[in-house]
């Protein structure tokens, strides 16, 4: 199994980060810094910027001919067109991958592939809801180790609390975790500013008492490969809090390997002398005090996790009516 201790995994030093860094071009720089300040400009989505984008990814897609690739992706044409085919499913990727058609194919398939793997062909083929959370992994979706909050940062950017103290840990549990991962990012998705300008993910870890077979390099990999390669979700940054400690600084080179160059320009470390303190610099990333939440580095916001998931499954039941009775009268039209 692999663990954060193993000696043999690969790690990225503070060093290699500097040379990494000084190597970026200057437009490179540019955008990881405006990634990170949430000042990225977007793409004008005219009407002809659009359609011309869709139809290159349309083309794109054709082009895959490997029929193990391709499996999932047709059988989603088949089994829901409606939704596998709309504009607007296919602008999720679009606007992951910043309008680069080659890009949002290949994730495109790779979805399909996943979410097969992850929920079954029985709940693949629909938008994701709650009631894909299987019985096991409720422990991972009510324990609060990973939501989105209700607010945008400044930038109109989602922004996802993690809190691995919070985490379903156990080994024969990690794709419990990725459901949930999944689940909630197709939650910040619903938001289009988030589809356009991205999420933030917030990292909290309170590690006293835990020992290093707390951390499963396995999952840390999923979890990055899902966000940066698979969800249709525009990952722009990452904040990590915590705590100096001997523990962290063992662990800290292996996970920055974990994250690729890419978000390895996109991440900042913040140490903190208390699990509360407030962090006025914060302001430069765009995450007011406002909207943060109580538990984390001086936000003011109440946020009740509970309640939340109360409301989503309110929402998700009322979606579910309002679908089936459209079936129904669609049904009716064609009889007649």
């Amino acid at each position: 199994m692999s663990s954060a201790v193993s000696f043999t995994a690969p790690r990225v030093e503070q060093q290699d980060i500097v040379a990494e860094r000084a190597a970026l071009t200057n437009a490179e720089r540019l955008r990881a810094h405006q990634d990170v300040h949430g000042t990225q400009r977007t793409v004008v989505e005219s009407h002809f910027v659009v359609r011309r984008a869709l139809a290159d990814l349309e083309q794109e897609l054709s082009s895959v001919t490997s029929i193990v690739d391709r499996k999932w992706f047709d059988q989603a044409q088949l089994k829901c067109p409606e939704y596998a085919s709309s504009q607007a499913f296919r602008m999720n990727f679009l606007r992951a991958d910043a309008f680069n058609a080659k890009l949002a194919a290949a994730r495109l398939m790779r979805y399909w592939t996943e979410k097969v793997d992850l929920f079954g062909p029985e709940k693949a083929f629909k938008p994701l809801c709650m009631q894909d959370i299987q019985d096991e992994d409720q422990a991972a979706l009510t324990g609060g180790g990973f939501k989105i909050l209700p607010e945008t940062d400044q930038a109109g950017r989602g922004i996802v609390v993690s809190c691995r103290a919070k985490w379903d840990n156990r080994r024969t549990h990690r794709k419990s975790m990725l459901r949930v991962v999944w689940y909630i990012m197709h939650c910040a998705l619903e938001v289009e500013s988030i589809q356009k300008r991205g999420v933030i993910v917030l990292s909290t870890a309170n590690l006293q008492g835990c020992s290093f077979t707390f951390f499963d390099l396995k999952l840390d990999r999923m979890f990055v490969r899902h966000l940066q390669q698979v969800i249709p979700v525009k990952w722009v940054a990452l904040h990590q809090f915590s705590k100096k400690s001997s523990m962290v600084q063992f662990l800290l080179p292996n996970f920055l390997h974990l994250l690729g160059p890419h978000m390895r320009c996109r991440y900042r470390l913040h140490y903190i002398a208390e699990e509360k303190e407030h962090m006025p610099e914060l302001e430069r990333y765009g995450m007011r005090c406002s909207v943060l939440p109580t538990e984390i580095m001086g936000g003011t916001y109440v946020f009740d996790y509970r309640e939340w998931l109360t409301c989503r499954k309110f929402l998700e039941a009322a979606r579910t009516k309002i679908s089936h009775a459209k079936t129904q009268r669609c049904c009716i039209n064609a009889t007649f």
